[in-house]
């Protein structure tokens, strides 16, 4: 089951129910999680994990395998390098999508149905 939805997915649902004019920004700059997003070792406490959404849509198993790698790279001190490695296409796909969209006038949608 999925449990994320593709832009293009959620812009027929939006132009459905009556959005038009859709665009989406990525801020390359922006960082939701601010410097707890840098602080690597975060990831092993769950009340670091709940500030990020994303991490409530880990399965429980692969949390756990997630879990135990980054224990891995920890105790061989090497997580640090690892994170920043992987966080390098952050800086040119960004962290996260807006989606903007405008709701037509319920005038307008009412004269296209008569």
């Amino acid at each position: 089951q999925e449990k994320t939805i593709s832009l293009e997915k959620m812009a027929e649902q939006l132009q459905e129910v009556g959005f038009y004019s859709q665009s989406q920004e990525v801020p390359l700059d922006l960082i939701l999680q601010n410097k707890a997003y840098f602080q690597f070792e975060g990831i092993l406490d769950p009340a670091w994990r709940r500030g990020d959404s994303i991490w409530s849509l880990v399965e429980d198993e692969t949390l756990e395998t997630v879990l135990n790698k980054v224990r891995d790279l920890r105790q061989r001190k090497k997580l640090e390098d690892f994170m920043k490695q992987h966080d390098l296409p952050r800086n040119n796909s960004g962290q996260v999508t807006f989606t903007i969209a405008r709701k037509k006038p319920l005038t307008t949608i009412q004269k296209k149905v008569s």
